[in-house]
């Protein structure tokens, strides 16, 4: 059955990827056969620009109500048919693009079509949310981006459904998560990096912090006496979807370099000269991307102030519309993060940066507001300040990160933090929430954090191989930090090209109805030969990765980035479309990941794959990061990570290196795993670290 499922699951998602390409591949042979002219070619692009958007939100609602109707509680066989059809709606939903209306009033509308209970003037940053007859939010409620509010979980061999329910004038912060049969209360207050774990409920206008959640204090955005917060949701929706083809065009207009260099190739008919220009296309679009994005914040924002503002207002959205734009930076120019070209850049935006200072991805950032000494390091997927919004109304504070400071993977600086110099915040960590600056020299792990005194550290490197390499190690850098930038780039033209290859001999070959149903094969085709591209940069690059001790400033580091990079834009989207089926596992093993069978995975998040291994029937769910290296004092550690038979990891969760869970434990949500810790069989663990936690949800199982 679980075949038959999976089957029946990538036939769905190929044939819907297929669509647009099969489209624009028959503009093409009719444009060249002189079918249609020009002018109307243009105008059935623009038709499909416009339209193209609503069309993929209102199919994802059509089949949500068509597929599964209403989402009721409980308990179902993963690979079973309601699973199947829960998979089916997930998907649809995500590549709708629901996400690109995180912050608008649309999204709020988004949810109610799909069968969610908001109300009144609540703004919500996240589009992370799936079982939506499950959910209500109050009025006037704001939840934070990169924030979760699933309503499900998968663990021992069950997809596990419940409510989350949420009042009005509540608040929920970056990067929180909300367990299963969840409760927040009239006023009720979440902050930053914090779990309301499973059957928990936060009292009315009671504020809690932490994972797991705890009474604090926590500080939001308030009115000023006398003056009244504006409500116009329709005209913002409006303004909104108006900024959303803004950015379309944006694309567009990035990509004319790229399109005229590419037409010009096209056009020629010298081998040498044609080569030379699809070189040239490789770094283009990236350079003008990276460009364009500086101009057109400047034109529209200028450089964001610090302050408090209403969300209803033209000067939000000016601040959303760029901010949406760094987003998709973070997926279309994805290589130039972490490289040395991307510091000029980010200064370019407004950001003060000091020098020799190292950047991964970084989920979240205000520019202009954001202050960092030089030396700083700041690793993949940390939160540096961003919106704070609530009743009406959202937050810009200046956030400082001080000389030789480490904001390590997934961590958070709140809005308005500032670190000192010397200071570290470990891996999904927050530092102190008491409002100052961190004290020098000082080490914070956890959410709420605490003072590390005794850290481990790794010695015998010098300066030079850590902060201050000679030019010709720079030089060496920079060369390799290039590749990061050309490979995938590479790989993407390679890919275009010989899918629509591959569909115009498929075109030529058959009658268009045989076409058009087989051209979902050819797309999976095409995905399956770009990850053995990947795979093939790795073996190449780095061969079989074993546990290491490197500094930054050595060729082993910079290499293995480069496969990072490739891996991250080119393998990892073809991955996520495979969430949730037996092809995710078998990817990775052609990667090098140990993987048993009849595993859930719902994650791309790995980097040194041999040094993975999985055993049977585990599930990984949503954004689980299997921490293989870590970077702290700018020494690139690596190691092995060992999850046992029906192991089960919760969404936002990290698992570090030289770790181990046996057979049967689980680590709930927003969790972390530290190295060299090993979970006795058949625990359950929680926490930012994890504790023990025996408390296991109960329900009666449905087929």
């Amino acid at each position: 059955q679980m075949t038959k499922t999976a089957r029946s699951q990538l036939n769905g998602m190929y044939a819907l990827g297929a669509i647009p390409l099969v489209v624009l591949l028959l503009l093409y042979i009719s444009y060249a056969k002189g079918t249609f002219p020009l002018h109307t070619i243009v105008a059935l692009i623009i038709a499909i620009a416009v339209l193209g958007f609503p069309a993929l939100l209102a199919l994802s609602i059509i089949a949500k109500w068509t597929v599964i109707g209403r989402y009721k509680p409980g308990e179902y066989k993963v690979w079973g048919w309601y699973y199947f059809r829960w998979w089916l709606v997930t998907r649809l939903q995500i590549l709708s693009g629901a996400g690109l209306l995180a912050g608008t009033p649309l999204l709020a509308r988004y949810f109610r079509f799909m069968g969610a209970k908001v109300g009144r003037n609540s703004v919500i940053a996240t589009a992370q949310c799936y079982i939506f007859d499950l959910l209500t939010i109050g009025a006037n409620t704001s939840i934070s981006s990169e924030s979760q509010l699933l309503g499900y979980r998968v663990e021992d061999g069950l997809l596990k459904i419940g409510r989350v329910t949420i009042g009005d004038d509540c608040f929920v912060g970056i990067s929180s998560a909300l367990g299963l049969n969840t409760r927040m209360e009239n006023g009720a207050v979440l902050d930053d990096l914090s779990l309301l774990p499973d059957q928990q409920t936060i009292k009315t206008k009671e504020s809690m912090r932490g994972s797991p959640c705890k009474p604090a204090r926590v500080v939001l955005p308030v009115v000023t006496p006398g003056i009244r917060v504006p409500r116009h949701p329709f005209l913002f929706g409006l303004l909104h979807m108006l900024g959303l083809y803004g950015v379309e065009l944006f694309m567009l207009a990035a990509s004319l370099p790229t399109l005229i260099v590419a037409f010009m190739a096209y056009k020629v008919d010298n081998m040498f000269l044609w080569i030379a220009l699809v070189a040239l296309a490789i770094p283009l679009y990236e350079i003008s991307f990276c460009l364009s994005l500086v101009g057109v914040k400047w034109l529209v924002l200028g450089r964001a102030k610090e302050g408090v503002y209403p969300v209803h207002s033209l000067y939000y959205v000016r601040n959303w519309y760029i901010d949406s734009l760094l987003t998709l930076s973070r997926f279309v120019v994805l290589p130039v993060y972490t490289t040395l070209y991307y510091l000029p850049w980010a200064r370019m935006l407004g950001a003060t940066i000091g020098a020799r200072a190292e950047f991964s991805v970084i989920s979240q950032m205000v520019p202009d507001l954001t202050i960092i000494g030089e030396e700083s390091f700041l690793a993949d997927g940390s939160i540096i300040g961003g919106f704070r919004m609530y009743n009406g109304l959202f937050q810009l504070s200046p956030t400082r990160i001080g000389r030789r400071t480490f904001l390590g993977n997934s961590a958070v600086l709140p809005v308005g933090g500032a670190l000192a110099d010397r200071c570290l915040i470990g891996v999904l960590s927050a530092p102190p929430a008491d409002g100052k600056e961190t004290a020098h020299g000082t080490e914070w792990l956890g959410s709420p954090s605490f003072n590390l005194p005794h850290r481990q550290k790794v010695e015998g490197f010098s300066e030079k191989d850590t902060f201050r390499p000679s030019k010709k190690m720079y030089a060496h850098r920079l060369l390799i930090d290039a590749l990061r930038i050309v490979i995938p780039s590479t790989i993407e033209i390679f890919g275009v090209i010989s899918l629509f290859g591959l569909l115009y001999v498929a075109y030529s070959l058959l009658p268009l109805v045989p076409f058009i149903l087989f051209s979902p094969v050819i797309v999976f085709i095409e995905a399956i030969i770009l990850i053995l591209c990947v795979i093939g940069v790795k073996n190449v690059l780095m061969g079989q990765f074993a546990p290491v001790i490197k500094p930054l400033w050595s060729p082993y580091v910079w290499l293995n980035e480069v496969v990072n990079g490739a891996y991250e834009a080119i393998a990892a989207p073809v991955i996520s479309m495979f969430f949730g089926t037996p092809l995710v596992a078998w990817c990775l093993r052609l990667f090098g990941c140990k993987i048993g069978k009849h595993s859930f995975i719902e994650t791309a998040l790995f980097g040194e794959f041999d040094l993975v291994e999985i055993g049977d029937f585990v599930a990984l769910n949503n954004n689980t990061i299997i921490q293989n290296h870590l970077f702290e004092d700018r020494i690139f550690k690596s190691s092995k990570c060992t999850i046992g038979n029906e192991c089960s990891t919760g969404n936002m969760s990290v698992v570090l290196y030289d770790s181990e869970m046996r057979q049967g434990s689980s680590i709930g949500p927003l969790s972390l795993l530290m190295k060299s810790e090993t979970l006795p069989p058949n625990t359950r663990w929680t926490g930012i670290p994890v504790e023990k936690n025996d408390t296991a949800a109960s329900g009666g199982m449905k087929s």
